[in-house]
């Protein structure tokens, strides 16, 4: 309502309206950030159970080969998706709160055709890997994994902007503790590290068909002027990460997986999940 408006003029202002906003703002940061640290931890935690069961029923080789080609397919997607995706959060989030639905428009549309090109990236990286590899069928899966992740991060970036991280985070948990079970399962069956891509697989096309069905669709032209704020945010995150995985990341995994053995890689993963899991619980509030 303006506050130019008549009838505006003769409501007295509920008191104390503003200190109960801020106290809303400050509890829904706070179950954001809780969220957000629950679909990234508890995964983590799960992950290592898988990690052990790998190494107990395949042995530390398929363990070390299995967290190799993870962690190229995690740096690909942090370097080429999960930068996009931060600066899309905050640029979109930003948008909506100045009631600015031109440049969310805009901007969620770029983020589309932005992690359809991400996606396309990192799945043609790795399945250049399964050239050089016996493991072929677990690269194949799991640069299929990385497209079709790129999609659904695209999808809930529209939707942690418009309502925040609970719905997202929510389906997300559920999606990755289903593929972290189904995994072990595979594994104990007999279907070795590629039950285990599978898995992650077949969770992400049912997190995008989860993410799609609360999301809605972007208005205005297909290809809209790119914003500067998405191009200036997403270049300064880049370089960020960039300096982040040199300092103080698992940046030593390149150099692990192509200097030492695969058992040797086996027993250092497990253990650096293991300090990732904890570290990762103030990184993800703050993220949130």
């Amino acid at each position: 309502m303006s506050p130019n408006d008549p009838s505006s003029q003769d409501r007295p202002e509920p008191t104390g309206s503003g200190n109960d906003t801020e106290m809303l703002g400050r509890s829904g940061t706070l179950i954001a950030g809780l969220w957000n640290s629950a679909q990234m931890v508890v995964p983590l935690i799960g992950t290592l159970l898988v990690s052990v069961v790998i190494g107990r029923f395949l042995g530390a080789d398929e363990l070390g080969e299995q967290s190799w080609i993870s962690y190229l397919a995690a740096l690909l997607m942090t370097l080429i998706v999960q930068t996009l995706v931060r600066a899309g959060i905050q640029t979109m989030a930003t948008a909506r709160g100045a009631n600015d639905e031109a440049t969310f428009q805009a901007i969620s549309r770029w983020m589309m055709w932005g992690q359809i090109a991400g996606g396309a990236l990192a799945a043609l990286i790795l399945l250049g890997f399964a050239y050089f590899s016996d493991y072929r069928a677990s690269w194949v899966l799991v640069s299929a994994t990385a497209a079709v992740n790129a999609i659904g991060w695209a999808l809930s970036v529209r939707v942690i902007a418009d309502r925040g991280w609970a719905p997202v985070a929510k389906r997300r948990l559920i999606t990755q503790m289903l593929a972290q079970g189904v995994a072990v399962a595979l594994v104990i069956a007999g279907f070795g590290i590629t039950g285990v891509f599978a898995a992650n697989a077949v969770a992400a096309a049912i997190l995008v068909a989860l993410v799609w069905r609360i999301s809605t669709k972007a208005t205005g032209p297909a290809f809209p002027p790119i914003p500067p704020q998405l191009i200036r945010l997403g270049g300064m995150y880049l370089l960020t990460e960039l300096l982040v995985q040199v300092v103080s990341k698992r940046i030593e995994f390149l150099f692990l997986g192509t200097m030492s053995t695969r058992d040797e890689l086996a027993m250092y993963s497990i253990a650096f999940m293991v300090v990732t899991s904890v570290t990762m619980i103030p990184d993800s509030m703050v993220t949130a």
